[in-house]
């Protein structure tokens, strides 16, 4: 295990909740994360983004991120 994902806030939280599921939690499959799970961030995220846009008009602000391009479509 990297020592960095190790000292990560994230991975702990992550690993919490993974133990707090139980026993017979199973992860999601990588067909279910490339494609229905991905859908369905990628959702959540344009739904919050659409609303920072309406908001960015009455505030001034703006918005900027690097680039990603989904090869996918």
């Amino acid at each position: 295990m990297c020592a960095h994902l190790r000292r990560s806030s994230y991975w702990n939280k992550a690993l919490k909740a993974v133990a707090a599921a139980g026993p017979t939690w199973r992860p999601p499959s990588s067909e279910s994360l490339r494609t229905t799970l991905l859908d369905e961030a990628k959702e959540r995220v344009r739904v919050a983004v659409d609303n920072l846009k309406d908001k960015m008009v009455e505030s001034g602000v703006t918005l900027t991120s690097d680039s990603w391009t989904n090869v996918a479509g």
